[in-house]
């Protein structure tokens, strides 16, 4: 089953991936997890209370674990009361099955890309756009572009970058005394260093 066919109500038993933890205390003192929890249809937040140390070892973000749980509603927005977390060997999971994912087919992305750092005519900036891009092929086209509010998804950073450039587009006709080559090289470098500031695909937090 997966997050967006969760309903009120439900107890469900799935396999989620671990994606930020924090700890909290109850008004009895009594230690407790919020954990957001996520596949590739969606987040929900769930609540671990009373949790034991094998628990906070387990729910580490990158994990993906079998979690039992009911799923309840909280001011609004359903939530997961976690009654049991499960290991599972990571070893045996594809990964790629419990994260969000571009809606815009990455050939796509790349054939826009391509196009447009070709279309730069000043060979110095066209030759630094171009090196970036070859060196870090896998990372631009796998990374999110936020850790939340914005393309927080596997091939985010790239869909973020192709609609820039749309945008960058639209102005240089609107403003023609603009340097095109600039403006394009820099919506294309400007959210790469996000490949490295971003904890990767699995676990979206700022390193």
């Amino acid at each position: 089953m997966k997050i967006n066919e969760f309903q009120q109500n439900q107890r469900i038993e799935t396999m989620l991936l671990v994606s930020q933890v924090s700890n909290g205390m109850a008004q009895n003192g009594a230690p407790y997890l919020t954990v957001s929890f996520k596949d590739n249809s969606g987040v929900i937040d769930g609540k671990v209370w009373d949790v034991k140390p094998e628990q906070i070892e387990l729910l580490k973000a990158g994990n993906v674990v079998k979690v039992l749980a009911e799923v309840i509603d909280y001011r609004g927005k359903l939530q997961l009361k976690v009654l049991s977390a499960e290991k599972i060997d990571q070893n045996s999971i594809d990964i790629s099955e419990f994260l969000p994912t571009t809606k815009v087919p990455i050939n796509e992305l790349r054939e826009t890309i391509d196009e447009a750092i070709e279309r730069i005519g000043d060979s110095d900036i066209k030759a630094v756009v171009s090196e970036i891009y070859k060196k870090y092929d896998t990372e631009i086209y796998s990374s999110p572009a936020a850790a939340k509010n914005h393309h927080e998804f596997k091939g985010g950073l790239a869909t973020h970058v192709v609609g820039m450039l749309r945008l960058a587009q639209e102005v240089c006709k609107l403003y023609p005394v603009l340097n095109e080559d600039l403006l394009v090289a820099g919506v294309l470098l400007h959210d790469v260093g996000k490949i490295k500031e971003l904890g990767g695909i699995a676990v979206t937090e700022y390193t």
